[in-house]
């Protein structure tokens, strides 16, 4: 299973547990606020995961994106009446594989939540997928993007460097129950890794 910020490859089948379902959508709209929906056909939403990527043709905000049930996908941003690109993919699998789904408001001021998961999860088989809705003036990135990580079994911090944004987050983990694993870890770009001539690329060492 590979996936990246544009895109989603999945291979056909997985030891342990085999992809009943993937649904690709590209969906193009003007809102001017609230809620897009679509209907789709999961046969177990508990089992599939949500990934999405949003191209607009001006200035605008960034959407949360939720599973609600089998049959509905909702997307939301604030009030903006840019026209939308939005491709999404929902993969549903119909053994070894869990997703816990959620949602919480960052307020103005706030930089860092810890969100207590109650029920323990398994670090080196989960990963987390992050959706933001910026409800505020300010379009600048270091108060509209969050960072999101798991600082041990029972604690996912989402942190951002602005405050000015009141933001809402959905989140899924998605776990693996058979013996799929997962790597993860934690990089920065210095002030000058940027396209104006900087160093915009660094390299992280897996095995």
């Amino acid at each position: 299973l590979i996936f990246g910020l544009s895109s989603i490859i999945f291979a056909e089948h997985f030891t342990g547990h085999e992809q009943l379902n993937i649904s690709r959508i590209v969906l193009n709209f003007t809102l001017s606020g609230g809620n897009i929906t679509d209907t789709i056909n999961l046969t177990n939403s508990s089992k599939a995961f949500l990934v999405f990527s949003q191209q607009q043709s001006t200035v605008g905000r960034k959407f949360t994106g939720v599973i609600v049930n089998n049959t509905l996908v909702t997307f939301n941003r604030t009030t903006e009446g840019a026209s939308i690109n939005l491709s999404y993919f929902i993969a549903e699998f119909d053994s070894g594989i869990t997703v816990r789904r959620g949602n919480v408001t960052v307020l103005g001021g706030t930089k860092t939540v810890n969100i207590d998961l109650i029920t323990p999860i398994n670090l080196s088989n989960s990963f987390l997928l992050l959706s933001m809705n910026p409800q505020g003036t300010t379009t600048l990135r270091q108060d509209n993007s969050f960072f999101g990580n798991f600082t041990n079994t029972t604690n996912m911090l989402l942190s951002r460097e602005g405050t000015t944004n009141r933001i809402e987050i959905n989140w899924q983990i998605v776990s693996f129950t058979d013996n799929s694993t997962v790597q993860f870890g934690t990089n920065n770009f210095t002030d000058n890794c940027t396209s104006n001539g900087g160093d915009n690329s660094f390299n992280v060492t897996i095995t």
